[in-house]
């Protein structure tokens, strides 16, 4: 998966973005918008009321129909398309902050998992799998180089 952010760090491209989706949306409504807004203009002037019975611009609304399907599909398609790339980013950015305050982007923590930061593994309260007795090694050893097999703690769980 990619690993940097498609849309978020680039205005540029957010800005042809919004463009393109106000053009395409104004586009599918366009016969719609001219009609209402020019019968609402001639209804002023003449004070007459207006409609598809008797002005030409009532019946262009009607056009919507077609100009919905021809621009109005495509623009929710590419809207969709630019919903998951911002998804895409939000996710992105997200485990980037999460990989920096794990300890860095190339890895985080040596084991993997959960840990309070206390360099004592899991005896400090974290889920790290740090090996049988959580001294830190992940090999099972007791601190002191022993197998650990001898003794159920380890001498840095002891201390309060």
């Amino acid at each position: 998966m990619f690993t940097q952010p498609i849309l978020l760090r680039n205005k540029r491209r957010l800005r042809i973005i919004v463009i393109v989706l106000v053009i395409g949306a104004a586009l599918s409504f366009a016969p719609l918008l001219i009609g209402l807004g020019m019968m609402a203009i001639e209804e002023a002037v003449t004070g007459k009321n207006v409609g598809e019975h008797n002005s030409v611009w009532g019946v262009l609304p009607w056009l919507s129909i077609g100009t919905m399907v021809i621009f109005g599909a495509p623009t929710l398609i590419f809207l969709k398309v630019v919903l998951v790339g911002l998804l895409h980013d939000v996710v992105v950015v997200a485990l980037g902050r999460s990989r920096a305050i794990d300890g860095g982007v190339d890895g985080g923590l040596e084991s993997g998992g959960y840990d309070d930061g206390s360099g004592d593994g899991f005896a400090g309260g974290g889920f790290a799998d740090d090996g049988e007795y959580g001294d830190g090694s992940g090999d099972g050893s007791a601190d002191d180089g022993t197998s650990g097999a001898s003794r159920p703690w380890n001498d840095h769980d002891l201390k309060l």
